[in-house]
């Protein structure tokens, strides 16, 4: 049996009911946070090199270094970033010739735009 509840905020949350039990219900404090632990990751480690917290908004000014490049921003010489690990699914081919689902780690770096500086400055 489903039934749907409005949460603390509004928006509508299903839960399901076994035997007249809630199986999964988010609680308001889940629901609410809107951040990854990947985010949380970024904030601490720029945080950690001196910018304010309010400065730092992942996926807004801290992007990885080909995502500056297309901004027309370079990363200063020098810069380190924060890595992030992410896991990504992808057939591989076996040699019997079926294919098999296998997750594999891909690493990237993030740099805050503090660390970048226009490619071509105007002069």
């Amino acid at each position: 049996m489903n039934f749907s509840f409005s949460s603390v905020f509004g928006t509508a949350a299903k839960a399901t009911v076994a035997e007249g039990k809630p199986v999964e219900i988010q609680s308001a404090e889940r629901a609410a946070r809107s951040k990854t632990k990947g985010e949380d990751k970024v904030i601490a480690y720029f945080k950690a090199l001196g910018i304010a917290e309010e400065d730092i908004q992942p996926r807004v000014n801290t992007k990885t270094f080909e995502a500056w490049k297309k901004e027309g921003r370079i990363v200063q010489k020098g810069q380190h970033g924060c890595q992030l690990t992410v896991f990504k699914k992808f057939l591989k081919k076996l040699k019997d010739g079926s294919e098999k689902e296998v997750t594999a780690p891909y690493y990237y770096r993030v740099f805050h735009i503090s660390q970048t500086a226009e490619l071509n400055p105007a002069v």
